[in-house]
C-alpha cells in the first residue's frame, strides 16, 4: 500500500534509525554483572538474585531508549549498581528492597557524549 513501510529489526526511515524489536529480553547475570545488547530489544527484564552491576549497553544508536524491568527475588534487598557508561543526572538510582517488587528504569542513549542517560526510575510495583 502507498506510504506503508515494512521493517524487520532495525533500519532507517528518512535518515532516522528506528527499531521494531520491542519484545522483552531477559538479561543473564555472569559474575554479578548483567550485560545489555541494545540491538536485541528496547525492553529488558532482570530478576535480581544477588547484588548486580548493570554494564554499559552495547550496539545502541543515537536516541535509542531502553526500559529495564528490575525485579527483586523472593528475599529482596538486592542492590543494583550502574556502570560508568550511565549518567543518572538528578535521579538517585536506588531500587525498592521488598521481596518480589518490580521497579522500572528508563534510559536514552546520548551518542554525542557516549552515555546512557537515566530518564526515570519508577518504583514499588508489587
Amino acid at each position: 500500500a502507498a506510504g506503508q513501510i515494512t521493517l524487520s529489526g532495525t533500519g532507517n526511515v528518512n535518515g532516522t534509525q528506528i527499531s521494531t524489536k520491542i519484545l522483552p529480553v531477559s538479561l543473564t547475570v555472569i559474575s554479578n554483572t548483567a550485560s545489555t545488547d541494545a540491538s536485541l530489544s528496547s525492553t529488558f527484564t532482570l530478576t535480581l538474585t544477588g547484588n548486580t552491576t548493570l554494564s554499559t549497553p552495547t550496539n545502541g544508536f543515537a536516541g535509542q531508549r531502553i526500559m529495564y524491568q528490575l525485579k527483586q527475588d523472593g528475599s529482596g534487598s538486592k542492590l543494583l549498581t550502574l556502570s560508568s557508561g550511565f549518567r543518572a543526572g538528578p535521579i538517585t538510582v536506588t531500587l525498592s528492597t521488598a521481596a518480589n517488587t518490580t521497579d522500572y528504569l528508563g534510559v536514552i542513549y546520548n551518542a554525542v557524549d557516549d552515555k546512557w542517560d537515566v530518564l526515570a526510575l519508577n518504583k514499588g510495583y508489587s
